[in-house]
């Protein structure tokens, strides 16, 4: 299923780790294909599941087919929820974003201005990805409209 997203050009970044051998300084704000190898060594090693079905991460889309537009994420920050040697959990915080059209780069000056919604006080990052982001719902859906 992981490829089959990747080869879908599902642009999905980590937005959560909680697992042996995923670094919140390495591995946050990364795209599914550039963790991929990453994400196979630990199923090899531990049994990690490929697509985070344990709760080894979780992912936050900023584009794919379905959309007509592209979320851009302007500013972040690393929030360390539980510093562990092993396995440390922490999850990414989205304060600032932007929709962009498709083929625009990143930093385009025609994308609307970034969101000022405030970020929410967030202890930890459940499967409501649209909540641990700071998007709303009616954000999110104007977004892929």
């Amino acid at each position: 299923l992981l490829d089959e997203m990747i080869a879908s050009e599902i642009d999905a970044i980590l937005v959560k780790v909680a697992c042996m051998g995923l670094s919140p300084k390495l591995h946050l704000g990364k795209s599914l294909s550039q963790v991929r190898p990453k994400l196979h060594q630990l199923n090899a090693e531990f049994g990690a599941h490929i697509c985070g079905e344990g709760g080894e991460f979780e992912t936050f889309t900023l584009d794919c087919p379905l959309y007509k537009h592209k979320l851009v994420i302007d500013e972040q920050e690393v929030v360390q929820h539980q510093e562990d040697d092993f396995a440390p959990v922490a999850y990414l915080r989205l304060s600032k974003w932007h929709v962009a059209a498709k083929n625009a780069p990143a930093a385009s000056q025609n994308a609307p201005p970034p969101s000022e919604a405030p970020a929410p006080d967030v202890t930890i990052v459940t499967d409501n990805a649209l909540q641990s982001a700071g998007l709303h719902e009616t954000e999110a859906v104007d977004a892929i409209r």
